[in-house]
C-alpha cells in the first residue's frame, strides 16, 4: 500500500479521533486511488487539500457520534426555530401572550406583596421595637382594643419595666406654621414626640445631630421635602418657623419617611417645646387616651413579663374598677396585623398578602400548564420530522436539544416582553393599590434571579414533554402520523379541572366580595352620611365658641342642621364611663359621648321612644341621659324611659357625679364602620360639667354644595382666624374604612379576569390535541352522514363535562375562603346562590367558545384528507 508523507500522517493522525479508524482508513484510501490515476505530486496536493477541509469538523466528527453534544447544533436548531414560529403563527401569538401577561402579573403582584412585608423594616433594630396597645373592659366583659394609651403612660412605665431600654410618646397634629411672617402653610403630617425619638427611629439626618436635635424645647426637626419647601436651598440649620405665637429653631433635617412606613412626619417637635398647649387634664388623667407610646426593647426581651409588669403598674395608677391591660406589639406586625381602634393610618392585610401570593403562583401555574399544553398541541404537527430525523440517526438528545431550544427562545423574549409590561403597568398598580412601587429589574435582588430561574424551569420544561411524547413512539408509527396516545388521559382531565376549579373560585370569589361591598354602600347605618360636613374645632378654645358660629351657619338657608360632637361620629365614640343602674350594685361600664342640642336631627337619627334633648328643658344639661336600642338591651330595660341612672362626667380637671334620668332611646346606629358592631352608647348633653365638644357635623343642602363650603369657611376665618378651616364629608370619610377592602377587590377582579382567560387558552391547547387525535374517527363519521352539530356535540361534550365538575369544585373554595374574609365585617352579605350559577354558567360558555374553535375546524374539514391522516 502506498502512504502519503509524514509530514501529510502526522496532519492526519490529528484531524482524526483515535477511536475513529474507520476515517484515518477512508483517507489512505482515496489518496492511494488518487496516485494511480494522477501521479504522487497530484495525490499529495488533494490529500492536503482534503485535510484542511475537514479541519473544522474536528470538533463535531471526534469521538462515537451517539455522543455528540446537542450544543454544537445549536446553529441549526436556531434556524428550525425560526422556520416553526413562522409557520405556526397563531400558536407562536398566543404564547407569547400568554406567558407574557402571566410573567407580568407575577412580577407585580411579587412587587405590591414585597412591599406590604417590608414595612417599618427600614428601622435599624426594627425587631426590638414596639407599640403599647390598650384593652379596655366595658359591660357584661366587652372587651376594646385600642392603639392609643395615655399621655401619662410613658412616665408611670418608664425606668420601671424590665427590658425597656427607650420610650417614647408620639402625638399627630395639625397645624398651621408661619415662616418668615410671609409664609403660612397648614401641615398634617406634624408630631408631637420626646427626645428619645431618634434612638428608637433610626432616620437618617442629612443636617444636625440626632442625639440632640429634640433636647431643646424650642426645636423642631424637618424632613427634607419641608425644609426645601420653606427654605429654599439656603441652609435650613437655626432657621426659625412660627407655630401658634411660638418660635421654634430648626436643629436637623432628615430623610424625607420612607413610603413604606405605618406612620410618617414631616415636622416633628419635642414634647417639652408643646406641653403647654396641652390642658391640664391630659397630663393628670391616666383615663384619657390620644397618643401612641412605641419603646425599644433590650436583648432577649420578655413580651409576656412587660405585658404583665405594665398591666400591674396601670392598675395601681387607674384607681377604679376595670383596669385597663396593656400589651406591647411588635412594629412590623402593625401594618398587617392590626386593625384596633385608633389606628395612625389605614393598614394593609396579611390574609390579602397570604392571598395574592397563592393567585401569583397560581397564574404562574396556569402560565407553565398552558404553555406546555400548546407546545404539546403544535408538536403533534411535527410527527414525520421527528420520525425521519430518527430514521437518518438523530439522537434523543439532539430532538431533546431542539424542541428546548425552541421553548428557551420563546419563555425568555417573553419575559423580556414581561419586563417592559411591568415597567408600563407600575403607574396602573401604584393607582390601584395607593402605593408609590418602583421596578428595576437590575436592582432588585428577588426578581430578577426569580424570574431568570422560573423561565430557564419553564423553558426546560415546555420542550421536554413534547420532545418525550413524540420521541417515545417508534419513527415507522410517525411516518404514517400515529401517536402513543391513550384515549383518556388522567393528566389531560386533572389539567382542565385545575385550570376551570381555580379560575371559578377566583371569580365567584370576586363577585362575592363585590356583593359585600355594595351591601355595605346600600346598608342602612342609621343615619344619612350624605351631604354631611364634619368640622373639627382644633382646639378647645375654639370649641367653646361652637354656639357663635353655629348661629352664624344657620343664617345661611342651605345650612339645614348644626350639632357638635364630642367625637368624631365615624371614628366611633373612644371612651366609656362607669355607671350604675337602680336596683343594682355593679357598675356597667358603657361607651360614653357628649353632644350638643339638634344632635341626633342633624344625623338623622330616629328616636324608638321618649325624645331628644330640648332647649325647652333645661334640665337635660345635668338631669337627662339618651341610650341606644343597645345600651337598653345591655341594661335589661324594657321600658326605659324614666329609669334612674347614676354616671359621671369629666370637664377635663375635675370629676361629677350625676344622678339623671333616661328621656329617649336612639335607635342603634353606626359610629363607625361595619367591621364592628353597634355598641351600647349614652349620650350626655355637652355643658359646664362635661368635656367639651370637639367636632362640629353641618347637614346641607343638596345644591349649591361648593359656595355652601366656602360661606362655612368664611364665618370659620371670622370666629377662630387663628386655625385653618378643615372639613371631611361623612360619606366620603366612612368609604376610607373599607380603602383597604377596595383595593384588594380592585386588584383581584383584574386577576380573576386574567385565570380565566389562561383557562381558556389551556383548554384550546389540550382541545388541539384532541382533535388531532380524533382526526381519522372524524372523517370516517363525516362519512356516514354526520352533521356538523353532532361532531361538535362528540368533540365537546367530555371536555364540557370536565368544566361543569371543575364548577363543582371551585364552588365551595370560594365558599369558604370567602366565608372567612366575610368574618372580617360585623355586618355581612349572605352569600347569594346565584354567584355560583351565574359564575358556573359564564365559564361553561367560555369553555365552549374555546373549544367551538377546534370542534368546527374539524367538523368542516375535507373528511379524504382525515382519512389520509395514518
Amino acid at each position: 500500500m502506498k502512504t502519503p508523507p509524514k509530514i501529510l500522517l502526522w496532519l492526519l493522525d490529528i484531524i482524526c479521533p483515535a477511536d475513529r479508524q474507520d476515517l484515518k482508513g477512508d483517507f489512505l484510501e482515496l489518496y492511494e486511488t488518487t496516485r494511480e490515476e494522477s501521479g504522487r505530486s497530484n495525490a499529495n496536493w488533494k490529500f492536503l487539500s482534503d485535510i484542511l477541509t475537514v479541519i473544522p469538523l474536528k470538533f463535531i466528527i471526534k469521538g462515537n457520534p451517539a455522543f455528540r453534544p446537542a450544543v454544537f447544533m445549536i446553529s441549526t436548531n436556531l434556524k428550525i426555530a425560526k422556520r416553526h414560529f413562522a409557520k405556526n403563527k397563531l400558536n407562536t401569538f398566543i404564547n407569547l401572550v400568554g406567558l407574557t401577561v402571566s410573567l407580568s402579573a407575577c412580577i407585580l403582584i411579587t412587587l405590591f406583596v414585597q412591599d406590604e412585608l417590608s414595612y417599618d423594616k427600614h428601622f435599624r433594630n426594627y425587631d426590638r421595637i414596639y407599640r403599647i396597645t390598650m384593652e379596655s373592659v366595658a359591660g357584661e366583659g366587652r372587651k376594646s382594643m385600642g392603639a392609643m394609651t395615655s399621655y401619662l403612660l410613658l412616665p408611670i412605665l418608664d425606668n420601671k419595666v424590665k427590658g425597656v431600654e427607650k420610650m417614647c410618646r408620639v402625638d399627630f397634629r395639625w397645624e398651621t406654621v408661619n415662616v418668615d411672617q410671609t409664609k403660612s402653610y397648614q401641615e398634617s403630617e406634624v408630631v408631637f414626640t420626646d427626645s428619645t425619638f431618634f434612638e428608637i427611629f433610626s432616620l437618617p439626618f442629612i443636617a444636625g445631630n440626632p442625639n440632640t436635635a429634640l433636647n431643646d424645647p424650642n426645636n423642631v426637626v424637618l424632613d427634607e421635602t419641608t425644609a426645601l419647601k420653606y427654605f429654599g436651598n439656603n441652609k435650613p440649620i437655626g432657621k426659625t418657623i412660627l407655630v401658634n405665637d411660638k418660635l421654634f429653631s430648626v436643629s436637623g433635617v432628615i430623610r424625607d419617611f420612607p413610603v413604606n412606613s405605618h406612620f410618617s412626619a414631616r415636622l416633628i417637635f419635642p414634647f417639652s417645646g408643646v406641653e403647654q398647649w396641652y390642658q391640664d387634664w391630659v397630663k393628670t388623667n391616666f383615663s384619657g387616651t390620644g397618643k401612641y407610646t412605641y419603646f425599644k426593647a433590650q436583648e432577649n426581651f420578655d413580651v409576656n413579663q412587660f405585658n404583665e409588669e405594665a398591666t400591674k403598674l396601670g392598675a395601681a395608677r387607674w384607681g377604679h374598677d376595670n383596669p385597663p391591660k396593656f400589651f406591647a406589639q411588635p412594629l412590623t406586625s402593625i401594618h398587617l396585623e392590626s386593625h384596633l381602634a385608633g389606628e395612625i393610618n389605614t393598614n394593609g392585610s396579611l390574609t390579602a398578602v397570604y392571598i395574592f401570593s397563592l393567585v401569583a403562583l397560581i397564574v404562574l401555574a396556569l402560565a407553565c400548564i398552558n404553555y406546555i399544553n400548546l407546545s404539546m398541541a403544535a408538536s403533534l404537527q411535527r410527527i414525520k420530522e421527528v420520525a425521519i430525523k430518527k430514521i437518518l440517526g438523530s439522537t434523543p438528545r439532539m430532538q431533546l436539544a431542539q424542541f428546548q431550544t425552541e421553548s428557551l427562545i420563546m419563555i425568555f423574549f417573553s419575559g423580556a416582553l414581561a419586563i417592559v409590561v411591568t415597567s408600563l403597568s407600575m403607574p396602573m398598580l401604584n393607582a390601584v393599590s395607593g402605593k408609590f412601587l418602583e421596578f428595576n429589574i437590575l436592582r432588585d435582588p428577588y426578581i430578577g434571579p426569580g424570574l431568570l430561574i422560573i423561565i430557564i424551569a419553564i423553558g426546560l420544561m415546555a420542550g421536554g414533554f413534547p420532545a418525550l411524547l413524540l420521541l417515545r413512539s417508534n419513527a415507522t408509527g410517525l411516518l404514517y402520523g400515529k401517536l402513543n396516545l391513550t384515549s383518556k388521559s388522567p393528566l389531560r382531565s386533572m389539567l382542565i379541572m385545575f385550570q376551570f376549579s381555580i379560575s371559578i373560585a377566583l371569580i365567584a370569589a370576586t363577585l362575592i366580595a363585590i356583593a359585600q361591598m355594595n351591601f355595605i354602600k346600600k346598608k342602612d347605618l342609621g343615619i344619612d352620611p350624605e351631604q354631611l360636613v364634619m368640622i373639627p374645632f382644633q382646639t378647645y378654645e375654639i370649641g367653646s365658641r361652637s354656639e357663635v358660629l353655629k348661629s352664624e351657619l344657620l343664617k345661611n338657608s342651605a345650612i339645614l342642621n348644626v350639632a357638635s360632637s364630642g367625637d368624631k361620629v365615624t371614628a366611633g365614640v373612644s371612651g366609656s364611663r362607669p355607671y350604675v343602674i337602680k336596683g343594682k350594685k355593679d357598675t356597667e361600664a358603657i361607651a360614653s359621648i357628649v353632644v350638643s342640642h339638634d344632635f341626633f336631627e342633624t344625623m338623622r337619627a330616629t328616636m324608638a321612644e321618649g325624645r331628644s334633648f330640648s332647649r325647652d328643658f333645661p334640665s337635660d344639661s345635668s338631669k337627662a341621659y339618651i341610650i341606644n336600642e343597645s345600651a337598653a338591651k345591655l341594661l335589661n330595660m324594657d321600658r326605659p324611659i324614666g329609669e334612674p341612672i347614676t354616671g359621671y362626667t369629666f370637664t377635663g380637671s375635675k370629676w361629677y357625679e350625676r344622678n339623671a334620668q333616661i328621656i329617649g332611646v336612639v335607635k342603634d346606629f353606626h359610629f363607625a364602620s361595619l367591621h364592628t358592631e353597634v355598641g351600647p352608647i349614652i349620650f350626655s348633653l355637652a355643658s359646664p360639667t362635661t368635656e367639651a365638644c370637639r367636632w362640629m357635623e353641618v347637614r346641607i343642602a343638596n345644591t349649591h354644595a361648593h359656595e355652601t363650603i366656602e360661606f362655612i369657611e368664611q364665618q370659620w376665618k371670622m370666629i377662630a382666624p387663628e386655625r385653618p378651616f378643615q372639613f371631611q364629608f361623612m360619606n366620603e370619610d366612612l368609604e376610607l374604612n373599607y380603602l383597604a377592602e377596595a383595593r384588594f377587590l380592585k386588584i383581584f377582579e383584574m386577576f380573576s379576569i386574567l385565570s380565566i382567560i389562561l383557562g381558556a387558552l389551556g383548554l384550546f391547547g389540550l382541545m388541539a390535541i384532541m382533535a388531532r387525535r380524533r382526526t381519522k374517527e372524524i372523517g370516517i363519521r363525516k362519512i356516514v352522514g354526520a352533521s356538523t352539530f353532532r361532531l361538535i356535540k362528540v368533540l365537546s361534550v367530555d371536555l364540557l363535562k370536565l368544566v361543569v365538575i371543575s364548577n363543582f369544585i371551585g364552588w365551595p373554595i370560594a365558599y369558604y375562603f370567602m366565608n372567612q374574609w366575610l368574618q372580617n365585617f360585623a355586618y355581612q352579605t349572605t352569600i347569594p346562590i346565584w354567584i355560583f350559577f351565574l359564575t358556573g354558567l359564564a365559564t361553561t360558555i367560555i369553555a365552549f367558545a374555546a373549544i367551538l374553535y377546534h370542534t368546527l375546524r374539524a367538523s368542516l374539514a375535507n373528511p379524504v384528507s382525515a382519512l389520509r391522516c395514518e
